[in-house]
């Protein structure tokens, strides 16, 4: 009887094995990855290596920057959307009186990463482990309102440069075409004061992300259900075999199997496929669409979102369905709260596309940690679930290549990264980035803090 039930958990544990990694394996491929860029016959990855220390002084500066709270002093090494995204964080901090001090100290070895070109950029990316320190500091008392520390994070980086740079045309300032000499990085040009960031002849800091790998409320909860089951494949076999010999296991090997497959079948083959509903049907309607690149929207369009509710919310208008920031506005109330940190913790797209008027709509529940300073001056952790929609035309079409697109201004036809602020930096028109870019087509109540 035991060697039976133990060779029968084997085969169940084995079932279970197959069929959650099989699962997992199918999730990842839409969700976890990129679609692959050997699409665009243009990219080519080369065998090029970029210097480490392109990445680590840039990103010196970066947080530098944001320690003293000068976001000019990033003009000429990050993208257009690094700038405005820092310069909306920082903004919003300073009307709370507060500023924010990191920390970081590399804890592992990190390989040079190759280079991708097109001919008309070059790109790369690098993560490496760190010990991370997070502060938020009271400008007036330097009393220190809130800390972070972790020994298990990483920190994510992806950098650009132009490799257009050969003739006296391609060395003009697209503000006002006058000849520029760009040294290590394009700044801001002397005649016009037009500023090149992503467009500009040096490496530029495209993103910069920190990571905590440490586990806590939701994900912590998910980690040990998981690591339950991994045990109980190894477990429940031997439980089986000892049965044999003591008959009063056998319930306990039965109701283990049961809650082991109600589990796996709960977890792998219904909650995680339906968070990935709206990707398998983007990359049916639009093949090139990136999960990669639309989370990097989605983190970008949420962290503008929160900057901006602190103190502004005409900072989000560009970024958000008009009648929906209409309502927004007549209902705005400032509540003394400022958003110190947004980190999330869970993502649940999971619902169906919706097509309307043209547009694509992608609903979200996203579970997000923040901390939060109420009026009092005291920094709370709380978790939320924030529910949004994104959206874009439904004729956009995307592209293989990772990192934002120059794109032409409707009225003076200068080459901008509309994407970045909606607004032409050269002739000042307001463009509706539906028309290249996801924006939000709604938030609701619980976005608003």
């Amino acid at each position: 009887m035991g060697i039976l039930l133990g060779i029968v958990g084997i085969g169940l544990s084995l079932l279970c094995v197959f069929y959650a990694f099989g699962r997992l394996n199918m999730v990842s491929s839409i969700a976890g990855g990129d679609v692959d860029m050997s699409l665009d016959p243009a990219i080519t990855e080369t065998a090029y290596k970029v210097d480490l220390n392109e990445f680590f002084s840039k990103l010196d500066v970066y947080v530098s920057a944001i320690k003293t709270m000068n976001v000019k002093r990033l003009n000429s090494i990050v993208s257009d959307e690094l700038y405005h995204l820092t310069e909306v964080e920082i903004e919003g901090l300073a009307r709370a009186g507060v500023r924010r001090d990191i920390e970081y100290t590399m804890t592992g070895y990190v390989d040079a990463p190759n280079i991708f070109q097109d001919g008309k950029s070059a790109w790369c990316g690098v993560t490496f482990p760190c010990k991370y320190t997070e502060r938020f500091i009271d400008n007036v008392t330097n009393q220190v309102l809130y800390t972070k520390e972790t020994d298990n994070a990483e920190i994510i980086m992806a950098i650009v440069r132009s490799d257009v740079r050969e003739s006296d045309e391609e060395m003009a300032c697209l503000g006002c075409g006058q000849r520029v000499v760009p040294e290590g990085g394009l700044l801001v040009c002397e005649y016009c004061q037009a500023r090149h960031s992503f467009d500009s002849y040096g490496w530029s800091i495209n993103t910069v992300t920190f990571v905590d790998y440490n586990f806590t409320g939701k994900e912590k909860k998910e980690y040990q259900a998981i690591m339950a089951t991994i045990i109980g494949t190894v477990a429940l076999p031997i439980l089986g075999f000892a049965s044999g010999a003591v008959s009063l296991f056998v319930p306990f090997f039965i109701i283990g199997y049961l809650f082991m497959f109600g589990f796996v079948t709960y977890y792998f083959g219904v909650k995680l496929p339906a968070s990935i509903v709206s990707f398998r049907e983007m990359r049916q309607i639009d093949p090139l669409f990136s999960v990669v690149k639309f989370a990097a929207r989605r983190a970008y369009l949420i962290s503008l979102f929160f900057g901006a509710m602190n103190y502004n919310p005409n900072k989000i208008k560009q970024f958000i369905d008009p009648h929906i920031f209409t309502e927004i506005m007549q209902n705005f109330n400032t509540s003394g709260n400022t958003v110190l940190t947004a980190q999330m913790i869970d993502s649940g797209v999971g619902q169906a596309i919706v097509k309307h008027a043209g547009k694509l709509y992608i609903p979200m529940s996203l579970n997000y940690r923040l901390i939060i300073l109420d009026s009092n001056r005291i920094a709370h952790v709380v978790e939320r679930k924030l529910n949004c929609q994104m959206c874009r035309d439904e004729a956009v079409k995307s592209g293989v290549k990772p990192i934002g697109e120059g794109m032409r201004c409707q009225r003076c036809d200068k080459v901008v990264n509309l994407t970045a602020t909606g607004k032409c930096k050269y002739c000042g028109t307001e463009h509706d980035l539906a028309q290249f870019d996801w924006i939000f087509g709604r938030v609701d109540g619980s976005m608003i803090l």
